[in-house]
């Protein structure tokens, strides 16, 4: 059988600050660097900062006030890496107090994540 390679793109919902602001501070501290325009790098990781245009038009976590679209950037990187830097932005992001759920090829190895 042939292994088929991760898309490595993932979308993380975020809940827990109340403006883009806010939650870009929460972002620079959990993860360092600063922002260029939405993007903001984490390592092999391009993260941009999107405001969720339906937030609190329902329940759960499509209607949660943030989101991020991540992708890998600058460089390609194998699949093992990207999901390792996903687990680690995850982690960091929970111990600012930030609820996340994630949605990507690869959720059932970002389970039972640890604050660092």
């Amino acid at each position: 059988m042939i292994a088929l390679a991760l898309d490595l793109y993932c979308t993380v919902y975020l809940d827990g600050r109340k403006t883009n602001s806010v939650m870009r501070e929460a972002l620079v501290a959990a993860l360092g660097g600063e922002f260029e325009g939405r993007r903001l790098r984490f390592g092999a990781l391009g993260v941009d900062l999107f405001d969720n245009s339906i937030r609190g038009e329902g329940e759960g976590f499509l209607y949660w006030p943030f989101y991020l679209e991540i992708e890998a950037d600058p460089e390609p990187v194998d699949d093992a890496s990207f999901v390792t830097a996903i687990r680690s932005l995850l982690g960091r992001l929970k111990a600012q107090g930030v609820r996340t759920t994630t949605a990507c090829d690869f959720e059932d190895q970002l389970q039972d994540i640890e604050c660092p």
